[in-house]
C-alpha cells in the first residue's frame, strides 16, 4: 500500500524537541546534538537540511569520529530521493560498519534493504533483511530483533505472502505490547495495524477487527502528533473489513474518517485505496453516480503520482462495464486504454509473482477489446459522416431540383404557344445563358483560386499534379486526421489496400493525396507517426526507457523489431538502443 510505516519505523526513536537552528559554519564549535535538534526541526526538502548534513558529515571527519560519520550517512540515505543515491550512500554505511561494533553493519544491511525496497525490488530487499536478521542476538538485543522481524513481514506483506507477513507482524507486536518504553509502544501500533492488515487479506476479518478493537482503547498513550498517524490507520482497516461484512454505509462513515487524516499525511497509496472502497460501497448501495465519482479519484491518483496496485487496478473494469452498459463507447475505449496502460506497468512491478500475473493482468484480452471498441468507434464515426455528407448533399439537392422542376413546367406551358422557330431562338439564348452562368460561377468559386495548380483568371488547368474530385481529396484528409488523432496508426499489418477499403475509395487516390500534403510515401508517413509517438511516450512517462525492443515495437505497430529500429534510425539518426541509453543517462 504505502512506505509510510516502514520509514516511519526507523525513525521510532524521534522525541519532542523544541525548534532550534544552529549555524553550518565553524563544524568543531558545534555539538552534534545542536545538529541533531536542527536536523529533526528541518524538512528534509528544505536546501538547509542538506548543508547541516555536510556540516553534521565535515564534523565527524575532522575528529576521526566514524560512530557520528555512519550516522551522518546514514541521514543522508533517508534525504533522498532516487534508488542510485540511496545505495551510494548505504554502500558508504556498509564500508564505515567495518570498523564499528556488529550493531552498525546490521543497521546499515537493513538500510540497504529498505533502499531495495524504495524501489520495488522486493527478493533483494527480502535477502538483506534476511540477513540482518540473522545476524541479530535476540536475547541480548529483542528490541533490534524486533524491529527487524516487523520489516521482513514489510516485504513479504508486499509479496503479498501474507501468512508468512502475519507471522513475523504477530511475534513483533507481542514483545512491543508487552514491552515498556514509548518506542516500544509506536512498535505496537505499527505492528498491529500491519497484522490486521495481513488477518484482512487472509479473509480472517472477525480476527481482524477484534486486533484493532484491542489496540483503539490504548490510543490515548500516544502523543498528539502520533495519534494522528497511528488512530485514521486502526479505522481505515476497520472500514474495509465493515465492507467485507456487508456494512456498506458503516464502512463509508470509518473510510471517511480515516481519509482526511491520511490525505494530510500524503499518504497517496492508502488514500487510492480509500477511494476504491468507497466506491465499492456506492456500488453495492446501488448508487453508482457516487461511486463512479471515487473510481474516477483512483485514476486520478495513478495520473498524478503513478501509483496503483494489483487489488484497486479493478477501478477501471467497473468504469468500462458501467459505460459498456450505457453504450458510450468513447468512455469505454477511454478506460480500456487506461487500464491496458495500468496493467503494463503492474507487470513490470510485480514481475515476481508470476501465477498473480497470469490470474490478474490479462493484457492481451485487455489489447483485443481495445482493437474492438476502436474498430466500432471508426465505423460509428464514418456512418456518420457518410449520413452527414448526404444529409448536406439532399439540403443542396432539393432546392434545386425544385428550382428545375418549377423552370421546366413554366417552359414546357411556353411551347405550346410559341412557333418552332421562336422555341428554338428561345432555347438558343437559354442555352447560351446557362453555359455563360456556369463558367462565371467557377471562375467566382473560392475553390477555384485554392488550386494551386489553376491559371488565375483562366478556366484552364495548369499541369494538375493528379485529376481527384475536391470532395474525394477533402474526404480522404478527414480520414487522415482521424487516423492521426485516434492513433490508428498504432495497429498492425496496416496497408494502403486495406485504409483505401475501408475509407471507401481507391488505393491511388490515398496514395496520391498522401504524397501530395504529407510529402512523403505511405510507409515513410505510418513510421514517422509511429517513432514520434513513442518519443512523445519517452518524455511522458520514463518507465518506457526500461522496456525491451520486441515489446515497444508490438506496442507501436511495427511487424518486428528490426522493422522499428530501421524506422527509427532514419527518423532519427542513431539507433533506440542509443537513443534511450541518452534519456536514462539524463534521469540519473
Amino acid at each position: 500500500m504505502t512506505r509510510l510505516y516502514f520509514v516511519l519505523f526507523v525513525f521510532l526513536t524521534i522525541q519532542e524537541v523544541k525548534p532550534q537552528f544552529v549555524s553550518t559554519k565553524n563544524p568543531p564549535e558545534i555539538t552534534y546534538e545542536q545538529l541533531n535538534d536542527s536536523l529533526r526541526n528541518t524538512l528534509s526538502s528544505d536546501a538547509n537540511y542538506e548543508k547541516l548534513l555536510n556540516t553534521y558529515i565535515e564534523k565527524a571527519k575532522s575528529e576521526h569520529n566514524k560512530e557520528q560519520l555512519f550516522e551522518g550517512y546514514y541521514r543522508f540515505v533517508y534525504s533522498q530521493h532516487t534508488g542510485t543515491k540511496m545505495h551510494t550512500y548505504t554502500d558508504s554505511l556498509l564500508q564505515i560498519s567495518k570498523q564499528l561494533p556488529p550493531i552498525f553493519y546490521i543497521r546499515a544491511l537493513q538500510t540497504k534493504a529498505n533502499c531495495f525496497y524504495f524501489e520495488k525490488k522486493y527478493i533483494e530487499s527480502l535477502e538483506f533483511e534476511l540477513l540482518a536478521l540473522s545476524l541479530i542476538n535476540k536475547d541480548k538485543e529483542p528490541y533490534a530483533y524486533h524491529k527487524s522481524l516487523y520489516g521482513v513481514g514489510q516485504v513479504y506483506f508486499y509479496m503479498q505472502e501474507y501468512n508468512k507477513a502475519y507471522d513475523y507482524y504477530h511475534e513483533a507486536r507481542l514483545y512491543f505490547e508487552h514491552s515498556k518504553g514509548y518506542n516500544h509502544l509506536q512498535g505496537y501500533f505499527n505492528a498491529l495495524y500491519r497484522e490486521a492488515f495481513s488477518l484482512y487479506y487472509l479473509k480472517q476479518y472477525n480476527e481482524s477487527r477484534t486486533l484493532i478493537e484491542a489496540g483503539i482503547p490504548k490510543i490515548p498513550l500516544l502523543k498528539p502528533d502520533d495519534v494522528l498517524y497511528k488512530e485514521p490507520y486502526l479505522k481505515y482497516i476497520l472500514g474495509l473489513n465493515n465492507y467485507q461484512q456487508n456494512q456498506y454505509k458503516t464502512s463509508i462513515r470509518l473510510l471517511n474518517e480515516a481519509l482526511s487524516s491520511i490525505v494530510k499525511n500524503d499518504d497517496f497509496a492508502n488514500e487510492a485505496v480509500i477511494y476504491y472502497y468507497l466506491g465499492l460501497n456506492y456500488w453495492k448501495l446501488n448508487e453508482k453516480s457516487q461511486a463512479l465519482f471515487y473510481f474516477k479519484k483512483v485514476d486520478f491518483i495513478y495520473t498524478k503520482h503513478q501509483y496503483c496496485n494489483l487489488e484497486i487496478k479493478d477501478a477501471y473494469l467497473y468504469l468500462i462495464n458501467y459505460y459498456k452498459e450505457q453504450k458510450d463507447s468513447e468512455n469505454e475505449l477511454l478506460y480500456t486504454n487506461k487500464l491496458l496502460n495500468v496493467t503494463l506497468n503492474l507487470q513490470n512491478e510485480y514481475n515476481f509473482l508470476m501465477q498473480a500475473l497470469h490470474t490478474k493482468l490479462d493484457i492481451k484480452n485487455l489489447q483485443r477489446e481495445k482493437e474492438r471498441l476502436e474498430n466500432d468507434l471508426n465505423r460509428h464515426s464514418n456512418l456518420i459522416q457518410y449520413l452527414s455528407i448526404l444529409g448536406s448533399a439532399m439540403l443542396v439537392a432539393f432546392p434545386i431540383f425544385i428550382w428545375f422542376y418549377n423552370k421546366r413546367k413554366k417552359e414546357a406551358k411556353r411551347r405550346e404557344f410559341q412557333l418552332n422557330a421562336q422555341d428554338k431562338k428561345r432555347n438558343s439564348d437559354s442555352e447560351f445563358k446557362k453555359n455563360y452562368l456556369i463558367t462565371e460561377n467557377i471562375k467566382a468559386s473560392p475553390a477555384w483560386n485554392k488550386q494551386p495548380w489553376l491559371t488565375r483568371g483562366n478556366s484552364n488547368l495548369k499541369n494538375p499534379p493528379f485529376d481527384i474530385n475536391d470532395k474525394v481529396i477533402k474526404n480522404i484528409l478527414n480520414h487522415l486526421d482521424s487516423f492521426e488523432k485516434k492513433k490508428h496508426f498504432l495497429k498492425k499489418d496496416l496497408n494502403l489496400n486495406d485504409l483505401a477499403q475501408q475509407w471507401n475509395t481507391n488505393r491511388s487516390y490515398l496514395s496520391q493525396c498522401i504524397n501530395m500534403y504529407k510529402g512523403k510515401s505511405f510507409v515513410e508517413y505510418l513510421n514517422t507517426l509511429r517513432i514520434n509517438y513513442f518519443l512523445t511516450l519517452l518524455g511522458e512517462d520514463p518507465q518506457w526507457c526500461k522496456f525491451k525492443v520486441q515489446f515497444i515495437s508490438d506496442s507501436l505497430g511495427f511487424s518486428n523489431s528490426r522493422s522499428f529500429s530501421n524506422a527509427f534510425s532514419k527518423i532519427t539518426g542513431m539507433s533506440p538502443h542509443h537513443y534511450i541509453q541518452q534519456q536514462l543517462n539524463k534521469q540519473t
